[in-house]
């Protein structure tokens, strides 16, 4: 009898607790869905503005790179350089000549060893300019002087990113030269741009080189 009455009143407090037990609302499964979607839109904008910040920073980098890459080799080559060259220069059937947006330097052969072979006979070229079927484009054309020099002729697309290149040729008081061949210093002005998410970089860097090895005439 008494294991009778042990087991109805197991039984009545297992019905009292499942009578306080009960499942979920629609109400409140809603709102536990609404707050999940809003903690997802958090995170999501979260990732959404990293990747952004860093998108734009690559591309500051960018300009910033091609700018001061360029500017250094063309500053090199200023230096080096015997005259700039009104033109024409013929270069594979391309016709290169001076102008402010076009530089064509005469510079001295050099051997194997990076040397000058003779700075008074042998000459090499070099063209930088912005291409005519690509504005974006700025190149540079190597010219060698064949059988002497050990520069290997070629075009190479120093950047893709270019707005604009200035260049105004003065002499060795610093006035602005018309005749190209009296320049004995050129000033460039370089401007890249570049478009990230949402904005625009753009850096404009100049310099003024002067023609060390200018020959006078």
């Amino acid at each position: 009898m008494t294991n009778i009455a042990h087991a109805i009143k197991l039984s009545q407090e297992a019905a009292k607790k499942r009578k306080h037990m009960r499942g979920l609302s629609l109400i409140e499964i809603l709102i536990g869905m609404v707050l999940m979607s809003i903690a997802v839109l958090a995170l999501f904008s979260l990732y959404n503005s990293g990747q952004k910040y860093f998108t734009n920073q690559d591309a500051r980098a960018d300009i910033l790179n091609d700018s001061r890459l360029t500017l250094t080799m063309l500053s090199r080559d200023i230096k080096e350089a015997v005259q700039v060259v009104p033109g024409p220069v013929d270069v594979g059937g391309t016709i290169y000549s001076t102008s402010a947006n076009c530089l064509v330097l005469k510079i001295p052969s050099v051997d194997a060893d990076g040397l000058i072979i003779d700075i008074d006979s042998h000459f090499d070229y070099l063209i930088y300019r912005v291409n005519p079927n690509n504005s974006k484009e700025l190149q540079r054309v190597v010219e060698g002087k064949d059988g002497v020099s050990s520069r290997l002729d070629g075009n190479k697309l120093l950047t893709g990113n270019i707005e604009s290149l200035v260049l105004t040729f003065l002499d060795t008081d610093g006035v602005t030269v018309t005749d190209y061949a009296e320049s004995a210093i050129v000033d460039v002005a370089l401007t890249v741009l570049k478009k990230g998410i949402q904005r625009t970089y753009q850096e404009t860097m100049n310099t003024q080189t002067k023609l060390r090895n200018k020959v006078v005439t």
